[in-house]
């Protein structure tokens, strides 16, 4: 019985070894924009059960035993492609958004061996990364300084098309933030105008992807050229107002505006309309007049996800609260109901195992070279911190507002990204995850385009009780025609709904 001793004594110095918290000591951001995270991309799928990993170059990360790591896989959900509004569901949410901490037992040249078993599988398909995460004692980051994430991106490395990045992960005994930490703008990205193959005439364009509109922002199920699913005939799925999971639709032909991204989820029914707003400059008789109001039982929509891009080009002077749109008394393309739709908002949200970037939105239609593109979302921050966060600062993930688009359709707001916050302690921080802004349609005469559609809410998970949280939709943008100057600025462009707040264990 006596020789157990030591062998019990090896196997806890062992575990002391690979577990070293604080063993990159205490750090001070004094200025500027600072990233700490080292990312890669893992070059083979992961089963669950395993406990290797491998990236696709030794010199991408340099990591030792000891060394806490997170694995995070971003897309690979499945979808439903049929020409129908039920383009982009969500069939099966497969290893999406998955993520887990190991620390690292052996690196062996790309093979990094792992302590424990990863519970999770990851798939190639799904750009899953490896992101080596610093242990502290104290994180300071003083008031002005920033601590921000490389951002999510393609890049090439050995021929191949990788994408990493996004995330702001932090392990440490205390985080004083009197400063930033954001992921905002860093996560799925928005669509890219560019002027349309589409053919412009008076021909409501109401398919879900065909090249007669503008590009969707990137989601759960990819980007650009990912969208090109060789079943679909009509033409390319990266255009077009369907919705692609949380990604905001493209406008569609022509001039309309962009979807804006989803993330979290608020409870309501998704419909793709996103929530329309009365006003002074938005009268709810021009509402009644609109499609999704009708087919809402005559209601104002109230969607979760993303709101809805505005109408299409049109060109008279006329009363929006008599005429309402897919009108020829309107000229142009005759004020149609066809921006993209808001992105879907994300229902298997879990802070302790899944977790999402903020859907990008979709791109204005343009014809003229005046549109914008849809606003990025957000990434993610996720914060370890076993005695607490302190200090006065600012932590956020919000999805970027579009720019403004003037003789064209504008772009959808990028959602807001995901944040968790692991610390008994954080009330005097403040925490952001809110969607971003549709742009705007800047053109001072009676010429009416589509505005964007507001970015949906992210989602944030807090520990402890007290810091203020924001996961508010944002708005959409709004057109400056003479022909709707009080009576419906927003020009069939919806808001962003709000997203989700959720509970998160201490535990790690």
């Amino acid at each position: 019985m006596y020789k157990s001793i030591p062998l019990l004594l090896l196997f806890f110095a062992s575990v002391a070894t690979f577990s070293q918290p604080g063993k990159d000591g205490a750090l001070t951001i004094s200025s500027g924009s600072v990233v700490v995270n080292s990312y890669a991309p893992i070059s083979s799928n992961i089963s669950a059960g395993s406990s290797t990993l491998s990236l696709p170059n030794e010199n991408l990360m340099r990591l030792c035993v000891g060394d806490l790591i997170m694995v995070y896989q971003a897309q690979g959900v499945s979808t439903n492609t049929t020409t129908t509004i039920n383009y982009g569901d969500i069939t099966s949410y497969n290893s999406a958004g998955l993520y887990e901490f190991k620390y690292v037992y052996n690196v062996n040249g790309t093979v990094v061996t792992t302590q424990s078993a990863f519970t999770n599988s990851y798939s190639l398909s799904g750009k899953p990364q490896v992101i080596k995460v610093p242990q502290y004692t104290t994180l300071t980051i003083n008031s002005g300084s920033s601590l921000v994430p490389k951002a999510w991106k393609d890049t090439i490395i050995s021929g191949t098309n990788y994408r990493f990045g996004g995330l702001v992960v932090i392990h440490a005994s205390n985080i004083v933030n009197n400063g930033t930490i954001t992921s905002s703008k860093c996560g799925f990205r928005g669509g890219a105008v560019a002027n349309s193959n589409g053919v412009y005439g008076h021909t409501l364009y109401t398919s879900y992807y065909t090249d007669k509109g503008a590009e969707k922002g990137e989601g759960l199920s990819g980007y650009k050229n990912d969208y090109d699913y060789p079943s679909i005939a009509d033409g390319p799925g990266r255009y077009c107002r369907g919705a692609a999971a949380n990604a905001g639709g493209g406008g569609n032909c022509y001039n309309s505006g962009g979807g804006g991204g989803a993330n979290g989820f608020n409870g309501n029914l998704w419909t793709g309309q996103g929530v329309m707003t009365v006003d002074a400059n938005n009268l709810l008789a021009a509402w009644a007049l609109d499609p999704g109001y009708i087919s809402n039982s005559n209601a104002l929509t109230n969607s979760s996800g993303g709101g809805r891009g505005g109408y299409t080009y049109g060109y008279d002077n006329r009363n929006a609260a008599i005429d309402g749109p897919n009108n020829i008394i309107w000229g142009g393309d005759y004020r149609r109901e066809a921006g993209g739709l808001g992105g879907r908002s994300l229902t298997n949200i879990n802070a302790e195992n899944r977790i999402y970037f903020g859907g990008g939105g979709g791109a204005g239609e343009a014809n003229e070279s005046g549109g914008s593109s849809g606003g990025n979302g957000g990434g993610i921050v996720y914060l370890i911190a076993t005695s607490g966060i302190t200090g006065s600062g600012v932590i956020s993930s919000n999805g970027e507002t579009a720019s403004n688009s003037t003789i064209d359709g504008a772009g959808g707001g990028g959602a807001g990204g995901s944040i968790v916050l692991k610390a008994n302690t954080a009330a005097t921080q403040t925490v952001f995850a809110n969607g971003g802004n549709g742009g705007n349609h800047f053109l001072a005469n009676m010429e009416s385009l589509g505005p964007g559609g507001g970015g949906g809410g992210g989602f944030i998970a807090v520990a402890s009780v007290g810091p203020m949280v924001f996961v508010n939709g944002g708005l959409n943008g709004i057109s400056n025609s003479t022909a709707l100057a009080g009576i419906m600025t927003a020009n069939g462009a919806t808001k962003g709904a709000s997203g989700q707040f959720g509970p998160v264990t201490n535990a790690f």
